[in-house]
């Protein structure tokens, strides 16, 4: 499946707002400073990314996707935006980090596509500095496997500090019809599940 990153006049807004807006303070609310250094795992076109370099403009934010495409598009954004701070990096792990030295790890609408999930919350806990934060938004799970997930970040080692309240975000699904785009679904929104290492 290809997927197309320019995105349509439908939600560009959306998003840019809420990239300086509702997004910073999202990002505030999940623990985050001024200088923290983040990485965005599957960040696809960076925008969560984009709202954590805003938010951090004194730290890093590192985009990781296995999808060149979404980087290219989010090294644009950057550039159209202004923002410095922010670094992509093409991968499907972590591991060209050094330990101990992110503050945050971010994986928005991800977890349900990750096999080894086990694997990679180890790698994640390895990079984080102490105390580091790891939030998780799950879209697409029941509440039964959000139990579940739980369970399985805390048996890695983390412990669930807070949980913020319907801040995570997904702009809705689109579609092309006779070459025009249509918005088929308003935002949806979930908690976002903050650990810390």
């Amino acid at each position: 499946m290809i997927i197309e990153y320019a995105m349509t006049e439908i939600i560009k807004e959306d998003i840019k707002t809420w990239q300086k807006t509702e997004g910073i303070k999202t990002i505030y609310e999940i623990g985050a400073k001024e200088d923290f250094s983040i990485i965005d795992f599957g960040c696809g076109d960076g925008r969560f990314t984009i709202a954590e370099a805003f938010a951090c403009p004194k730290g890093n934010v590192f985009g990781v996707d296995i999808d060149s495409s979404a980087l290219e598009f989010l090294d644009s954004k950057a550039k159209e935006y202004g923002l410095k701070n922010i670094k992509t990096v093409l991968a499907d792990n972590v591991l060209s980090f050094e330990n101990n030295s992110i503050d945050m790890i971010t994986m928005n609408d991800l977890i349900h596509d990750i096999k080894d999930t086990s694997k990679l919350l180890k790698e994640f806990k390895q990079k984080l500095k102490q105390n580091g934060i790891l939030a998780i938004t799950p879209f697409h799970l029941s509440k039964d496997e959000i139990e579940k997930m739980i369970l399985d970040i805390v048996s890695c080692g983390y412990t669930l500090n807070n949980t913020v309240k319907n801040a995570g975000i997904h702009f809705g699904r689109i579609t092309k019809v006779n070459g025009a785009w249509k918005r088929l679904s308003d935002f949806e929104r979930s908690d976002i599940y903050c650990f810390r290492s």
